[in-house]
């Protein structure tokens, strides 16, 4: 039973932010990428590739639609120039910082029904589930 509205609980924040995610003008393969591009300086579409393990066609074509909204653009690597380096434009980290930290924050508006100390107790309850989770083998 707690399985069960725990799983709900996690299915409500996925569908939330998908939705949040779709608002910003990005699909989930775009956010991904626009993600691991604003904090790895200097990345590679291979990289992005390797990093997610996601079909190298699939990543190109959102490179190609990144690009098009003005989010996304290559330019020539200064170290190889057969490379081309991935950076964010002002308006893709507009998009990426907008829907950066979506998961905190609904979470936090859903803890916002505990007090304080309920949350603390939460939070310890969380560290030791996990604890036992990680000592059954994952």
């Amino acid at each position: 039973m707690v399985f069960q509205k725990l799983h709900l609980l996690f299915k409500m924040g996925k569908e939330y932010n998908h939705q949040k995610i779709k608002d910003s003008g990005l699909s989930e393969t775009e956010c991904i990428i626009c993600s691991f591009v604003i904090s790895h300086e200097d990345c590679t579409q291979d990289d992005v590739v390797q990093a997610f393990h996601i079909d190298k066609t699939t990543i190109a074509k959102a490179m190609v639609t990144l690009e098009e909204k003005g989010f996304i653009e290559r330019k020539q690597s200064s170290d190889d120039k057969r490379k081309k380096v991935l950076k964010l434009t002002a308006a893709g980290k507009k998009a990426t910082l907008a829907i950066g930290d979506l998961h905190e924050k609904w979470f936090e508006q859903v803890l916002s029904v505990l007090s304080p100390d309920e949350q603390k107790t939460f939070e310890n309850y969380c560290d030791r589930l996990l604890e036992a989770a990680k000592k059954s083998g994952h």
